[in-house]
């Protein structure tokens, strides 16, 4: 008798040992999910995983020429010098930063050591500064090539772009444009070689009716590859195509 209430003492305490451990388990998991820590300093923060201050620290590109994200020197001005004789056809350029350290640290190590996490804060950077602006009906991220595709793994390009599409409720079309030339890295080209090395780099893939749109990518330099993106875009009839990218080289 007192064999068996010992048997079953040890079993509902150890019911509730485990009622209570799993208890622990899933407050400290929402507690755990309610915090993240700065990717720069490594501090507390909330929402986003940058802390106010690293957010405040970061190179803002600040106030530029709507149509080639340049800074504006001329204060009532829209639009720079070269811009006003001789635009990109974007209706808009919208770039976040400078490209320099330490987001230009950043975006090498998304890209070349699989940071992957990274393209989360840097979509969800993007969202913030966005949040005034007319959406476009589709975003469109930048296509790699196969070849760089399978070898980084991923396209950084779609990475940044899938939570600015979440926030905002957009269709992510990542496969309705492919890159059918393996290019070299843009980044080795004077400009006049990467328009050379852009030329039909692009088709797309299958029709689709949105007439506007905008180009989601990582870094603009000369604006050779979104040049020929665009081309191919408003070919295929889209009449409004604008460019969020997250840094702008100057």
């Amino acid at each position: 008798m007192i064999g068996s209430l010992t048997i079953l003492m040890n079993k509902s305490t150890h019911k509730v040992t485990e009622r209570i451990g799993t208890v622990l388990k899933t407050v400290l998991g929402a507690v755990k999910n309610s915090f993240l820590f700065c990717l720069w300093c490594g501090d507390p923060c909330q929402d986003i995983a940058l802390c106010p201050d690293c957010q405040n620290a970061l190179p803002w590109l600040g106030r530029a020429c709507t149509r080639c994200a340049l800074p504006l020197v001329e204060i009532e001005n829209t639009l720079c010098h070269r811009c006003q004789l001789q635009p990109f056809p974007f209706s808009q350029i919208h770039a976040l930063f400078r490209y320099e350290p330490p987001m230009s640290n950043f975006v090498s190590e998304l890209k070349f050591k699989g940071k992957i996490h990274y393209a989360k804060l840097f979509g969800q950077l993007m969202s913030q500064s966005l949040q005034e602006a007319p959406l476009p009906q589709a975003i469109i991220p930048v296509p790699l090539h196969f070849n760089r595709l399978r070898s980084r793994g991923f396209n950084q390009a779609v990475e940044i772009a899938r939570p600015i599409a979440k926030n905002f409720g957009l269709p992510l079309l990542s496969n309705v444009c492919l890159r059918v030339q393996d290019t070299p890295q843009q980044i080795t080209l004077n400009a006049n070689n990467r328009k050379k090395n852009l030329s039909k780099a692009f088709v797309l893939k299958q029709p689709f009716s949105y007439q506007h749109v905008a180009i989601i990518d990582d870094v603009m330099t000369t604006g050779s590859t979104l040049l020929a993106l665009h081309e191919v875009l408003s070919q295929a009839g889209v009449l409004q195509i604008e460019v969020w990218c997250l840094c702008r080289v100057l």
